[in-house]
């Protein structure tokens, strides 16, 4: 993940669109409403307004969804979260940045193994459980990261990873072979010459066009290959950062469970509580896969729930 891999040219990007286009289309419904919540989360200072307190709400509720979203709640946010929990009590929990990438990211995974082999699958499957549930942990644990940013870390590239799957499956075979004798997760230079474009670019896109944004996209890409990137404005600078210590705390606590070496400006660590929270959380998850299993929650209706709020237009598959 660490490697310096040129992302500027633009016929890598125009390749991974293509890429993308394996997922199916993304319902309008989702992606205005994650639009929506992101744009609060950005303009409204983390508050809700009733129209994207409405609009995820609606989506939330899906049985598959909303079962995900209250173990995550329960595990990470414990004294936010009523015992009798329902849906209407998430906008107390997560902040709108933090419910729109936590809908997206069910969202997307459940499209990404609808897509998949199953033999093949549980080889992006499980390191992106993993990672999702280390993303989780970083983003509560330093708070000036946040969880949108971790989980976008841990699962984008693995969530392009299948779109590679499911155009080339001999040279997924292949990529899997060679990660396995490198001890990696992704290689981007690899996938470059091999198919001329990074998992990370198709990921990037994906959480692009399910309403994150093209900053943000191109901020994250950036970061997961350690490219130069000249900031836009002062947010695309911080996302970028933010981007960068999310990837050294997944990756450290991935592969040793403990601190990353790299070090970061003071205000993107945790503090002492926090961080042997954290490094509890990382034992736990090198020792069974997971710390709470949300993501083996969102079942495939996850994604029918959502794709029927377009009435079928999205294909409802």
């Amino acid at each position: 993940m660490a490697e310096r891999v040129d992302v500027s040219n633009p016929e890598g990007w125009e390749v991974a669109r293509n890429y993308v286009g394996l997922l199916g289309p993304i319902p309008s419904s989702f992606s205005s409403t994650i639009r929506t919540l992101v744009s609060d989360g950005e303009k409204l200072n983390e508050s809700y307004s009733p129209k994207s307190k409405s609009l995820a709400l609606r989506l939330a509720r899906s049985p598959s969804l909303i079962g995900s979203l209250e173990r995550v709640a329960r595990e990470f946010r414990p004294s936010e979260t009523p015992s009798d929990f329902t849906v209407q009590a998430l906008p107390a929990i997560f902040k709108p940045s933090e419910l729109a990438m936590l809908i997206a990211f069910i969202y997307l995974y459940r499209k990404a193994k609808k897509i998949s082999d199953q033999d093949e699958w549980q080889y992006i499957n499980a390191p992106l459980v993993r990672r999702a549930e280390l993303a989780l942990a970083v983003g509560v644990a330093i708070p000036s990261v946040g969880i949108s940013p971790s989980l976008m870390v841990a699962g984008a590239e693995l969530i392009g990873m299948a779109t590679i799957h499911a155009h080339d499956k001999p040279g997924f075979k292949d990529y899997r072979r060679f990660l396995k004798s490198k001890g990696e997760v992704t290689d981007g230079a690899y996938e470059l010459g091999r198919w001329g474009c990074t998992s990370s670019q198709i990921g990037g896109i994906v959480f692009q066009t399910a309403g994150f944004g093209i900053a943000t996209a191109e901020a994250f890409v950036h970061s997961m290959h350690e490219a130069d990137i000249t900031a836009r404005d002062e947010a695309t600078h911080k996302a970028r950062q933010r981007f960068l210590v999310a990837k050294d705390w997944i990756q450290s606590l991935d592969q040793s469970g403990k601190v990353p070496d790299r070090v970061h400006d003071a205000r993107y660590y945790p503090l002492k509580d926090a961080q042997e929270q954290l490094l509890r959380q990382a034992a736990k998850v090198q020792k069974s896969g997971e710390i709470c299993g949300w993501l083996s929650l969102a079942k495939d209706e996850a994604v029918a729930a959502l794709e029927q709020e377009e009435g079928g237009e999205a294909g409802g598959k």
